[in-house]
């Protein structure tokens, strides 16, 4: 039994995140899930006799009575540090370790070898003046949220570019590097099903390609690669579309959506969207049904119904700089990406960051 627990649970696509953080509530380390993992788990149903089977199956009443004892695992869309700040300075080698401290502080994994490339997504703070900056918009969507009503600071629309996406990697001198691009990490498009938001947490993507048919990102693409002298991003092209160099998610994903037909995001949404998750319903889960990439979009605005986006031309310096880290990397265009999506108001104090 214990061992079907462990295969059924380990193809279920959870979040690395999450899984290191039950880890450490019921085993006290973050340690790759293993038998013991599963007696945890089948310890805690025990102590449930009348709601759960103790198999060790991570069924979806297994996870929300989690969730509901252990509240880090059931997170909120927004975290403690609400009030504006200054969240890390842009010199590369002390926004690696920030950058690294983050991640690791989500419970996300953190590979330590060289020209590996890893992302981080910071929701609500941006690139100005040489830092990383949060702005008051948190505290004004928790007070939308403490009202009961939805909030538009999940939204991307109408913003310009509020997020940033940090690429870090160590050389082949275990030197560390890091850098930070604009980015709108929200939707600014809706969807008519209920508008896709990408949930905090630990996915996985490769190289490999995004189509737009939207005519201002047509064109930002096509005139970037006009004038750009690094290797084209255009894969494909034709009157109606564009099809171009991106990231793909090759690991399960997890979405926040919306109301049919709006940007905004209500706790009532993210309660309903908790509970699929934990059902593993494709709408919410599906990496390949949903498409989550990380692409471009034109220099005035977003392009997403959920995608993550950085501008060109921006864009186009972030896929200059993966290949030229996955041209040492032993799997080249094949290695495993990591992406930590992070919202702003969820980071502590990092060790170099000017305010500490």
């Amino acid at each position: 039994m214990l061992n079907a627990a462990l295969v059924y649970n380990s193809a279920l696509g959870l979040r690395m995140d999450w899984k290191r953080k039950l880890q450490a509530v019921l085993c006290h380390n973050t340690d790759a899930w293993s038998i013991k993992s599963i007696q945890a788990i089948i310890d805690f149903q025990r102590e449930h006799p009348k709601q759960l089977n103790a198999n060790g199956l991570l069924c979806p009443k297994t996870r929300l009575l989690l969730e509901e004892r252990f509240p880090v695992l059931a997170e909120t869309l927004l975290g403690p540090n609400l009030s504006a700040r200054v969240i890390a300075k842009l010199d590369s080698a002390s926004l690696y370790n920030d950058a690294r401290a983050t991640i690791l502080a989500s419970s996300a994994l953190f590979w330590d070898l060289p020209m590996q490339a890893q992302l981080l997504g910071i929701r609500g703070a941006k690139v100005q003046n040489g830092y990383i900056v949060q702005g008051q918009e948190a505290l004004m969507a928790q007070r939308a949220l403490d009202a009961g009503t939805a909030s538009d600071y999940f939204s991307s629309y109408g913003k310009g570019f509020c997020d940033c996406v940090i690429l870090c990697y160590l050389d082949k001198n275990s030197r560390p590097h890091a850098k930070a691009y604009n980015a709108a990490l929200s939707p600014n498009i809706a969807w008519p099903q209920g508008t896709a938001h990408l949930r905090d947490g630990q996915y996985f993507y490769q190289l490999g390609l995004h189509r737009t048919r939207e005519i201002r990102h047509m064109q930002a693409i096509i005139e970037y690669d006009a004038l750009s002298s690094q290797a084209p991003l255009i894969f494909e092209q034709n009157a109606e579309s564009v099809q171009y160099r991106a990231l793909n998610a090759v690991s399960e994903i997890e979405v926040i959506r919306s109301e049919a037909g709006e940007l905004a995001l209500s706790l009532i949404d993210y309660e309903r969207s908790r509970r699929a998750i934990a059902e593993r319903d494709p709408r919410y889960t599906s990496a390949r049904a949903i498409g989550i990439n990380i692409h471009s979009c034109p220099e005035s605005h977003a392009s997403s119904q959920g995608c993550q986006n950085i501008p060109v031309p921006q864009y186009g310096d972030f896929i200059a700089e993966l290949d030229r880290i996955l041209k040492a990397h032993p799997l080249k265009s094949q290695a495993l990406i990591p992406y930590t999506l992070i919202e702003a108001s969820k980071i502590n104090a990092v060790p170099s960051s000017p305010f500490v």
